[in-house]
């Protein structure tokens, strides 16, 4: 078999959109896999220079998630209905069907995570031509408050898609390290954003000017 490539950086991979266009991937195996030639050829044509500087060719290798192996003591287990000591009533389980919803709600995970990923860098190309506009424009004060607002709601957005970013990764990561579900509980929790705390005297200082 012919040994394929994906494009990374370290943290995102190269991947297609359904229209074929570039777009970036958090997972190896959603990424697109070339020959070396065709990855080299991808790299050098279809990212623009600042990219192309910080993206390298890694050999793909399909993953084997922890997932499936965590599972795979499931699949041991006797499809015969238990009873309930308590109550006395008995419950079945499609197992093989349960397995295909965890593996799917995983799935889902990682697809949820991408679109997080774009979402954020699409926010963050806005707030860029946010703050290009007020410093190299200098527009009217009436137009620059308008802008700020804009600017505030755009920061609120993004604040937003980081906290689900944040609870995404919690849950990748805890499968990966075969965390309990107390563990994985106790790390949402700790996601939960904070109440911002001012790091410096003018925070206090804004905060008596506002009253």
């Amino acid at each position: 078999m012919e040994t394929k490539y994906v494009i990374t950086d370290g943290i995102k991979y190269i991947g297609k959109d359904r229209n074929s266009n570039v777009t970036y991937v958090t997972s190896q195996d959603r990424a697109e896999k070339y020959p070396y030639d065709k990855a080299i050829n991808v790299k050098d044509n279809n990212l623009n220079a600042s990219e192309r500087k910080n993206f390298y060719l890694v050999e793909y290798v399909a993953k084997q998630t922890k997932m499936k192996n965590t599972l795979s003591i499931v699949r041991t287990l006797s499809p015969a209905p238990t009873e309930l000591s308590v109550t006395g009533q008995k419950i079945e389980f499609d197992w093989n069907k349960m397995i295909e919803q965890l593996e799917n709600l995983l799935d889902n995970i990682y697809i949820y995570k991408e679109q997080l990923v774009s979402q954020q860098q699409y926010v963050d190309w806005e707030l860029s031509d946010i703050d290009h506009i007020i410093q190299n424009k200098s527009p009217a004060a009436d137009k620059r408050t308008k802008i700020y607002g804009i600017r505030q709601h755009k920061r609120i957005e993004r604040d937003a898609i980081y906290a689900g970013l944040t609870y995404a990764n919690v849950i990748i990561e805890s499968i990966d390290q075969e965390c309990s579900m107390v563990e994985i509980k106790n790390r949402l929790k700790g996601a939960i954003p904070q109440p911002y705390r001012g790091r410096t005297e003018l925070y206090d200082e804004l905060l008596q000017m506002i009253g």
